[in-house]
């Protein structure tokens, strides 16, 4: 691995990597007891909510992986990356006429370096190789295997090296030279959140002081409910009724707005022609003329809006008349009468 200076706050590439080999494996499904055990020996050291893994015959004394993981990736000085001689996917690939694939020459090619740590995934060492044309050409030989991958070490050039050294967090953000990626395959319902999550837990043990204890004993686990509906889910009938209740309910709005609008015209006929001077001069009372008008426009109103309801009823539209709206759609056509009747008043 080559020398670079980096931000002292950030993990190194090579502490990012190292991480995979923890005895927490992947992500944190399965970690360790304590964080003052250093030395695993039994499966009484790990949390009993993954013991069940062992049950695969894995063993909790295996091979050190960390040789696997040294050149990983290289830490760069912003210097372009140097690919490897040893190719670990099929050469001279071409698309199929149909674009579905790729058509690739049968030549034997050699397997990329790999381990299974304690989560059962299985880490390939593509170090030094085309990424894309990893992806690509392995991609069926993969098909519904692989759902994802980390990259480390990835140096953005353009950011200085000492880039918010000793500024606050908030200011650190807005560049980072040293980067890591997470691939994901968007065919896997959670693949996006449980490998951002990796990359989260790998930093997460790569930061740690030394004196918290065993990495492997922390780790954060993310809970992601994914929307998995279908293109001809999203255009079934379902969401098009969905739909139309949305456009009934601006209908509704748009016409009951003309009925409590159309009672100022009797209030100004009756002030444009002194009628309701005259009332007043014949001694009827302000409060009871006012009254009288309210509870007049609110009978007049109550009909279109009980019209409407028995309209609504009358298809049994379910998103208005179901037990538990019904009773809420009714209110708010009351509510909506007295609040622009007193518009109107105003």
């Amino acid at each position: 691995m080559s020398s670079s200076k980096v931000n002292p706050l950030d993990a190194s590439a090579y502490l990012l990597q190292a991480t995979l080999a923890l005895p927490s494996g992947i992500g944190a499904s399965c970690l360790l007891r304590s964080p003052v055990i250093t030395t695993v020996n039994t499966t009484d050291d790990f949390e009993t909510n993954c013991r069940w893994m062992f049950d695969n015959h894995y063993q909790v004394r295996g091979p050190d992986h960390r040789g696997l993981l040294v050149n990983l990736t290289s830490e760069g000085t912003g210097e372009e990356l140097q690919y490897s001689d040893t190719v670990y996917y099929p050469h001279n690939c071409v698309c199929k006429a149909d674009g579905t694939g790729f058509i690739c020459s049968s030549e034997r090619y050699r397997r990329p370096p790999g381990f299974r740590p304690v989560t059962l995934d299985w880490l390939n060492n593509i170090t030094g190789q085309h990424t894309e044309n990893y992806l690509l050409y392995t991609f069926m030989e993969q098909f519904r295997h692989r759902y994802g991958g980390l990259s480390f070490g990835q140096v953005q050039g353009f950011v200085p090296v000492d880039f918010g050294l000793n500024a606050p967090t908030l200011f650190r953000k807005l560049a980072v030279r040293n980067v890591a990626t997470t691939w994901f395959n968007h065919k896997g319902l959670h693949s996006m959140g449980v490998y951002l999550n990796s990359l989260n837990n790998a930093i997460l043990r790569a930061n740690l002081p030394a004196d918290k204890g065993n990495p492997a004993a922390y780790g954060m686990t993310v809970y992601n409910h994914p929307w998995n509906d279908t293109d001809s889910q999203l255009s079934s009938l379902d969401y098009i009724l969905e739909g139309s209740d949305v456009l009934i309910s601006i209908f509704i709005i748009a016409a009951m707005s003309f009925v409590p609008a159309s009672f100022v015209v009797f209030l100004v006929y009756e002030k444009s022609t002194k009628a309701k001077h005259l009332q007043f001069v014949t001694g009827m009372n302000p409060v009871m003329y006012w009254i009288g008008n309210y509870v007049w426009d609110m009978c007049n109103y109550v009909i279109p809006a009980f019209m409407c309801v028995m309209i609504l009823l009358i298809f049994q539209i379910p998103a208005y008349v179901s037990a538990d709206n019904l009773p809420a759609v009714v209110t708010l056509f009351l509510m909506y009468g007295y609040v622009k009747h007193t518009i109107c008043r105003d």
